[in-house]
């Protein structure tokens, strides 16, 4: 469970969500290995690109010095509790996660870094962010953005069920989140735990965001990795494969995703009973059985849709890419004719054009503006995130060199060539392609750098030694020993002007405040 508070077990639907939740962590023992393990990236050693900079927090700074946790329970993940905590320097509120090292082996820890590794990955507009993690002797903090809207547990409690324009809408959201989960280029993410409080509202106003959290017992699937054998995730979405113990892959976040589609459209579980061998027996026969009393006033697309996803065989089932296009999910998302979806705001086009052409130092800035936000928010930021999707035609939740190249040689005219340079320019974490907050960086981080107060907290970023100064190591530190392609040695070099091998804070503001000619300096929603 995730960042909410405890429900109100007062009807039927409330004892099936929350009341006998049977949940398994699998085998927590297994040693978990990757090239990019946040477990191999210890404090005060080297990161390897500007996302993890920002992200992992050296030894010399510590939790407590940033944060106050508060009483405040927003609930529990499958390694530990989540609270409410206030940033000491600017009052805002995150939730933190937890995860306790104490009395742990060095192969459990190694488990529990997992979580880190994988959710250090995520970077989608439907999955709460993770801000800073801090690695510490006896407990590990994951501080996330704090979502104020309650989970979706509850907000089906509060209805009783959802109409099917409402429950399309959370499906689709749903779907995007884990779409973008199992096109990870360096490996498909299964979350294996997908149910409904682990979705929560970014708030409580109308047309709220709604997010994914915990991926506690996440794991990857590297090309040519064995598939998953473990019995993991929370029994009543758990698919029929993974409760039997048998090998499985990402199909078994689309079963529990057709479970919550059920409960939404009708207010009731597909497989339920009394006792957990009930529920247990209902899964493995794997047989949704219509019923004309709950499914009273659902469109036939609708339980169409919830069937496919439903299929007792894996690989049977829809992919997310596939499911996103289904014909009941175009209610909430009309599908584009190929022609339409090359128009595009040419403002945001010449202005990701302008940031490719900024220095290096002010792009790296530029992102962690944007990575130490609490809560990114305004109109720029709700326009961007829907241009971020115009661009993204696959709807894998990343832009590819292919579909940004696609657009500006449509809407600009610009040369192949070129266009690779400019996708070089705007991948700063080096994975081959641009995620959300990359996109934020390239058309609303140069308006966060109007603000000398967010100038020295990317400086900060940088100054892990706290002294005032960016020492080479630092900056390798952060951004990996290259950036954009780039040396970052040379960057350095760049930066140091009185060549005394440290950057000072009027270094850096000079030329972080230096725009490249021509640059725009505006953020495109506010010319």
């Amino acid at each position: 469970m995730g960042q909410c508070q405890a429900p109100n077990l007062q009807s039927p639907i409330a004892e099936q969500v929350f009341g006998r939740e049977k949940r398994f962590r699998g085998n927590a023992n297994k040693v978990y290995r990757t090239r990019t393990s946040c477990v191999a990236e210890k404090q005060g050693r080297r990161l390897s690109n500007i996302r993890l900079g920002a992200l992992m927090k050296p030894k010399t700074q510590s939790f407590a010095d940033e944060f106050e946790l508060l009483s405040t329970s927003l609930g529990s993940g499958m390694n530990g509790a989540v609270l409410l905590a206030r940033c000491r320097g600017s009052g805002d509120l995150v939730a933190v996660k937890t995860l306790a090292k104490t009395g742990l082996s060095k192969k459990e820890q190694a488990a529990l870094l997992r979580e880190v590794d994988i959710y250090s990955r995520m970077d989608h507009a439907n999955i709460a962010r993770l801000l800073q993690v801090f690695d510490e002797e006896d407990q590990i903090y994951l501080v996330m953005e704090y979502c104020s809207g309650g989970n979706l547990g509850e907000k089906l409690l509060e209805k009783g069920k959802f109409n099917e324009e409402e429950a399309a809408t959370v499906i689709h959201q749903a779907l995007s989140a884990v779409s973008y989960c199992h096109s990870r280029p360096s490996g498909k993410v299964a979350h294996r735990d997908i149910k409904l409080v682990n979705f929560v509202y970014s708030h409580s106003e109308k047309n709220a965001v709604l997010k994914l959290l915990d991926f506690g017992v996440s794991r990857v699937l590297s090309p040519g990795s064995p598939l998953l054998n473990n019995t993991a995730g929370t029994l009543e979405f758990m698919a029929p494969e993974v409760l039997r113990g048998e090998r499985h892959d990402e199909a078994c976040d689309i079963w529990a995703i057709g479970v919550m589609a059920h409960a939404l459209l009708t207010g009731t579980l597909p497989f339920d009973g009394d006792e957990d061998a009930q529920v247990e027996t209902a899964i493995l026969r794997g047989r949704l059985e219509p019923n004309d009393k709950v499914w009273a006033g659902v469109s036939e697309q609708a339980k169409s849709f919830v069937q496919e996803l439903l299929n007792s065989v894996p690989a049977e089932r829809p992919s997310a890419e596939a499911a996103l296009l289904k014909p009941w999910m175009a209610t909430v998302v009309p599908r584009v004719d190929a022609k339409d979806a090359l128009s595009f705001p040419v403002e945001t086009l010449r202005s990701i054009q302008a940031f490719a052409g900024e220095n290096a130092m002010r792009r790296a800035a530029a992102a962690m503006a944007v990575y130490s936000q609490v809560e990114l928010k305004g109109d720029d930021v709700k326009f961007a995130d829907l241009h971020f999707q115009s661009l993204d035609r696959d709807g894998n939740g990343a832009i590819s060199q292919e579909e940004l190249t696609c657009m500006l040689q449509s809407e600009l005219g610009i040369t192949e060539e070129r266009c690779r340079w400019i996708f070089d320019q705007l991948d700063l974490v080096g994975d081959h392609e641009i995620q959300r907050s990359e996109f934020l960086a390239a058309v609303v981080g140069t308006r966060l750098l109007h603000s000398q107060v967010e100038i020295q907290k990317a400086f900060d970023c940088f100054d892990t030694a706290k002294d005032g100064k960016i020492h080479p190591s630092e900056l390798v530190g952060v951004l990996g020993k290259t950036f954009c392609g780039k040396p970052t040695e040379e960057l350095f070099s760049q930066v140091d002007v009185n060549g005394d091998r440290t950057i000072d804070f009027s270094e850096f503001s000079a030329v972080v405040n230096a725009p490249h000619v021509g640059a725009n300096t505006n953020t495109i929603f506010s010319i």
